[in-house]
């Protein structure tokens, strides 16, 4: 075959078909003027054409993280200073001025996540076709969330073979129409496979999942600007937990005034004290929110307080106060404004 320079042809590869299931590989060879040689290799898995038409199986549980995102366990990939690739998204942090108390220097930091603003619902499924099933013409799969159809592909039936999953990715991208601001919360979908023989639809079992949501497009600090370490509860029967880097947690009802999350790296629970919930940490650390799920302390083991002041019902933070010396009460007159840039005290 010959193709001269700068066009692109077509042409089609015969090749001596083996047993269903078996792997090999197409190799072209490219040669310029006798010299110059490049070559590619396309890996070939040969298909069933006898068997029966079956749907395939879809597994989302193993492949989406669900309700419980713990960013900080993402594979991170560094992209220069202050920057990162964070589970496929970008993060960015700028760290505000440093204040010195109790010999010891504290900077607040600003942290952006793009997955806040550039808002979708993915969601991964690893599609089986069962053990002899005919070769497909296509699969496809259908993603509704709320009931509503919100994405469908369809995949070539030879990018499948019996018993060995393909993962393939949808996603709902009509969140990004909803008003800024509104969309965090907790979606749940269900995903329909299916197998294409001609014109026969044969539909596999619907599976069902959830998937979180973190909006920030209208944050005061920034679009998708927040703050690192500054937590969110969004209270109802089951409690939503929002980190300050985009993380989120679902904790269910576990007993009187308590709420239990999914175990990741130790039992998780939130306890209601008084009108206030507190998120319990290691080393009998804790995080006190208010009764409406805004973030006023954070306290060590030493009951060492930094609180957190906002101006009336405001969800925007108006300054935080370090600690002066042992006890929830002992606040210094130190921290930071974030109506001004420079620290007051």
């Amino acid at each position: 075959m010959v193709v001269d320079s700068g066009l692109a042809t077509t042409d089609t590869v015969f090749f001596s078909s083996l047993a269903n299931g078996t792997t090999g590989s197409v190799v072209l060879t490219a040669t310029e003027s006798g010299s110059f040689r490049d070559s590619g290799t396309l890996t070939v898995t040969v298909g069933s054409t006898t068997g029966t038409q079956q749907a395939p199986v879809a597994d989302v549980a193993s492949v989406n993280p669900g309700t419980t995102v713990p960013r900080e366990l993402c594979l991170t990939a560094s992209l220069g200073p202050a920057s990162a690739a964070e589970c496929g998204d970008l993060r960015l942090v700028h760290a505000l001025p440093v204040l010195k108390t109790r010999g010891v220097g504290r900077a607040p930091a600003l942290i952006y996540g793009s997955q806040t603003t550039e808002l979708a619902g993915h969601v991964a499924a690893i599609l089986t076709l069962p053990s002899g099933a005919k070769f497909p013409d296509s699969v496809e799969a259908v993603l509704k969330v709320g009931g509503v159809t919100k994405d469908s592909a369809r995949w070539g039936g030879a990018e499948f073979i019996a018993t060995r999953g393909r993962r393939v990715m949808l996603r709902d991208t009509t969140m990004a129409t909803l008003g800024a601001g509104t969309a965090t919360g907790v979606y749940s979908y269900t995903l329909t496979p299916a197998s294409i023989y001609g014109t026969t639809r044969v539909v596999g079992p619907v599976v069902s999942g959830n998937f979180t949501v973190v909006d920030r497009r209208a944050s005061a600090y920034g679009k998708g600007w927040w703050i690192a370490g500054l937590e969110q509860l969004i209270i109802s029967t089951s409690l939503t937990w929002i980190g300050g880097d985009g993380s989120t947690r679902i904790y269910a009802p576990g007993g009187a005034n308590t709420w239990v999350a999914p175990n990741v790296s130790r039992p998780d629970s939130i306890v209601k004290v008084g009108v206030n919930y507190e998120r319990l940490l290691r080393m009998k650390g804790k995080i006190v929110f208010d009764a409406s799920g805004r973030h006023v302390y954070t306290v060590n083991r030493l009951s060492d307080t930094t609180a957190f002041f906002y101006t009336g019902t405001q969800t925007k933070l108006d300054s935080i106060l370090t600690p002066k010396g042992p006890g929830a009460a002992a606040l210094q007159q130190r921290g930071w404004r974030f109506d001004t840039a420079p620290p007051i005290g």
